[in-house]
């Protein structure tokens, strides 16, 4: 080359063989055998069997001890089993007459848009109504036949409408006291802890309503520690009894004992033949509305009443009556009530409704085992069980789908015995313990195999400069081992010099074909940084060498014309050494973060103006580039460093850049498919790139941004984006679409064809100038963070050896 002045030569690039101050074996001596990675492995077994064993014991424990935290995960589970299981058909003799939203309407609205019309609904004018209204509905509902009525609502003071209305619902009572069900109340509903010597207090219907044989019943049931109601109401005077001395809850059990629950006193009244429960949990038959329900209001209509006369709606039937609307808060947390986020909570009638149901049908659900110390036993049992499982495979993943396997054994027979046998084994907890006991093992073995790894990778570090050792690692997919490559090298050349002036101070890429490096220029004040980008041919041909000399005079020619632009990298020197065949660019340093962190840390979409912003940025870049007749080919969000002083996007790596000549031969020779797959448009992978193959990369990089993932083809080879981002805007949407045509005759021929359509775009939504980050979070990152997206990346360094194996001008028995 004797356009260029003669350059000093610099000290060579061959690593010295490193020594090693280690000391062998001699004579007759033997080594022995270590016995720290048997240790190890002892110990990382004894860890896992003694974090198993916490598990084990620990929900043991919690389920014998019946804690509220064990019952609460308990009853979760049965409510999930509920909702599994979904709504089934609930008895046909037992009706709602609800006093619901819709009559409160009729007792408002109706009545008093006409209130001689509609004078039959006068009692429904308050909340609750007036008893007159129970009293037309009891003698009507047992005139039709039906079987007991029982009323939710505690009537234990006297009427607020007068002594009138307390005589009506009397008369009524005393004709059919014997089907009638009255609620009573304890006092203490939502506080069992009381003080000892204090009783909880039931409230029963004012005196002048306790006829001999009417009959009464309790309301109130036990709110379990999830929140919900899950027993019958006969479990809450025993509940309530354990907070007293033993003389004061023996009492207290006696005197209850003359009370049945709601539900029992119903079907005593219907003189409906029962069993004794089993168990003691409500069998619920579906959410709110799973019962036939009726609108107290149709019960006083003539008109309704007759209808349901006609059709036998309560005859032979149990009738509670009760409120379900909104205003009486009568409404309680129960299985198929929703979530926290969707409550659709149970009104007290439908749970009463439920309870007498499961009494008749004989389907109270009890616990498999009684016992919690028997529980705890079981719990220890199946923990321990699935762990030993486990145990039996050494694969993690294997060991993985055995605690998904045991999990899901456990929790089927759990569900079915709660189904169809109405039986309850512990589930949530022994699931949670085997769940931990799976982590557990999964845990201490990757810890195990990082450790393995990381022994395995000292090894080969030691080793690294073998060259056998060095084709594993290449062959590798594993990235931690090939860092070994480029750690390894850094400590061989780190500190030597080029041409005595560029010191290395790290390597960015290594590859076959060259290597990529930080250096400071050491002749400079101040010693500023730079890239070196080493291209050193593997071959032994001089017609290799020869095209490669040629190529590199090339590259240097057009990034020496190229780096007048404010945002490309300024060549600032290059040079050979003829006898190692090695050629050397040198370019400046951009301090920033590439483009790709900068989507992958913000993540998502971005919104439309950042994304024309950076389209133009890109734009004026190439528009100045292809005016230099040269593609880029390589565009892409690593190839794009966002400049930390002024946040303006910098393209780099112009490694595969081509040259659009005229010579035939010349396009024969550069004309090979360069560039990464994603951003390449048809005719570049076919190797016949245009100017517009730009533009096609940079707009893929504009739908990328804009809806956060790459875009992929259809079928017929177009870019398929739109379905994915509704949101962006027609006028942007049709701008970018016709970017990334398949066909690049229908493609935008030119940067400033598209700057122009941009610029239309920025009328009507003015744009900021440039996108400042060097104050946002990446700006934490510092040069250190993207020195490997800097200027050359380690895919640059194959572009020369691509072209030369792939030139037709070779001997083809030399392509290697």
């Amino acid at each position: 080359m004797t356009s260029k002045p003669p350059l000093p030569q610099t000290e060579t690039l061959i690593a010295q063989p490193s020594t090693n101050n280690r000391r062998s074996s001699t004579g007759n001596r033997t080594t022995k055998p270590s016995l720290t990675k048997i240790q190890a492995r002892r110990l990382t077994k004894l860890s896992n069997h003694v974090m198993v064993g916490i598990w084990a014991v620990a929900a043991a424990l919690i389920t014998a001890t019946q804690t509220d935290f064990a019952r609460s995960w308990e009853r979760q589970a049965q409510t999930l089993f509920f909702e599994l299981r979904g709504p089934i058909a609930p008895p046909q003799n037992i009706v709602i007459l609800a006093l619901d939203e819709d009559t409160q309407v009729q007792g408002t609205q109706v009545y008093s848009s006409d209130p001689q019309r509609y004078a039959y609904l006068e009692p429904l004018q308050t909340s609750p109504p007036k008893r007159a209204a129970y009293a037309v509905a009891i003698d009507r509902l047992t005139s039709a036949g039906a079987r007991a009525v029982s009323l939710d609502i505690v009537l234990d003071a006297l009427s607020s409408h007068g002594p009138e209305d307390d005589q009506r619902l009397l008369t009524t009572l005393t004709k059919h006291a014997d089907r009638v069900v009255l609620a009573a109340q304890y006092d203490d509903a939502n506080n069992q802890t009381t003080r000892e010597g204090n009783r909880t207090q039931l409230l029963t219907p004012n005196p002048i309503f306790q006829l001999p044989s009417l009959r009464v019943g309790f309301i109130n049931f036990l709110i379990e520690p999830n929140g919900k109601l899950h027993q019958l109401g006969s479990q809450y005077p025993q509940q309530v009894a354990r907070t007293y001395s033993p003389d004061l809850a023996q009492l207290f059990l006696q005197q209850s004992a003359l009370t049945p629950s709601f539900a029992e006193a119903s079907l005593q009244a219907a003189q409906q033949q029962h069993f004794s429960p089993k168990g003691s949990t409500i069998s619920f038959y579906g959410p709110r509305g799973t019962f036939q329900h009726v609108p107290f209001w149709q019960v006083l209509d003539p008109e309704s009443w007759s209808y349901h006369v006609k059709n036998g709606t309560f005859k032979n039937k149990i009738v509670l009556i009760g409120p379900t609307a909104e205003i009486y808060q009568d409404s309680h947390s129960a299985p198929f009530s929703g979530t926290l986020l969707h409550p659709n909570r149970m009104s007290g009638v439908e749970v009463h409704a439920n309870s007498i149901a499961t009494l008749l049908q004989n389907r109270a659900i009890a616990n498999a085992l009684p016992n919690p110390a028997g529980q705890g036993a079981v719990v220890l049992i199946l923990v321990a069980a699935a762990a030993y499982v486990q145990t039996r495979s050494k694969r993690l993943l294997h060991r993985l789908a055995l605690v998904g396997a045991t999990v899901l054994v456990w929790g089927g027979v759990s569900y079915a015995v709660f189904v169809y046998a109405g039986l309850i084994l512990p589930v949530a907890l022994p699931i949670t313990a085997m769940a931990l006991s799976g982590v557990s093992y999964l845990v201490m073995g990757l810890l195990n195999e990082d450790r393995q790894k990381l022994n395995f990778k000292q090894i080969l570090k030691s080793f690294a400069s073998a060259p056998i050792v060095q084709d594993i690692i290449r062959t590798s997919e594993q990235e931690d081992l090939q860092d070994l490559l480029l750690e390894k090298r850094n400590e061989e050349i780190v500190g030597t010099k080029l041409a005595d002036r560029y010191e290395i101070t790290k390597v960015l890429g290594a590859g076959g074909f060259g290597e990529t490096y930080i250096a400071k220029d050491i002749r400079l004040p101040g010693a500023p940084l730079c890239v070196v980008k080493q291209l050193r041919p593997v071959t032994n041909n001089p017609k290799h060498f020869q095209l490669a000399q040629r190529l590199f005079e090339l590259e240097a020619k057009i990034l020496q014309q190229l780096g007048r632009h404010d945002q490309i990298p300024q060549l600032l020197a290059y040079f050979e050494f003829e006898e190692q065949q090695e050629f050397y660019l040198v370019q400046e340093f951009i301090d920033g973060s590439p483009l790709s962190d900068e989507l992958r840390l913000t993540g998502n979409a971005r919104p439309e103006r950042w994304v024309v912003d950076l389209l133009q940025n890109l734009l004026f870049i190439l528009e100045f580039v292809h005016s230099q007749n040269v593609i880029h080919r390589d565009i892409k969000p690593s190839n794009i460093i966002r400049r930390k002083s002024d946040g303006k996007p910098v393209l780099i790596d112009f490694g595969a850049v081509k040259q659009k000549l005229i010579e035939e031969g010349e396009q024969s020779t550069l004309t090979v498919a360069i560039g990464t797959k994603d951003y390449m448009p048809d005719e570049q992978c076919a190797g016949r790139p245009e100017f517009n193959s730009d533009i096609y990369a940079v707009g893929i990089i504009g739908i990328q941004s804009l809806t956060g993932f790459s875009p992929k083809k259809d079928t017929n080879g177009e870019v398929d984006w739109r379905r994915w981002a509704p949101h962006v805007s027609h006028a942007l949407a049709t701008v970018l679409s016709k970017m990334v045509r398949r066909d690049f005759r229908e493609r935008y021929q030119s940067a400033t064809d598209v700057l122009q359509d941009l610029k239309a775009l920025a009328v009507t939504s003015p744009l900021p100038a440039v996108i400042d980050l060097s104050s946002g979070p990446l700006s934490a990152l510092g040069s250190d963070a993207n020195e490997e997206s800097l200027a050359f990346g380690s895919d640059a360094t194959k572009v020369w050896s691509q072209n030369v194996e792939e030139s037709s001008l070779l001997p083809p028995t030399d392509r290697n």
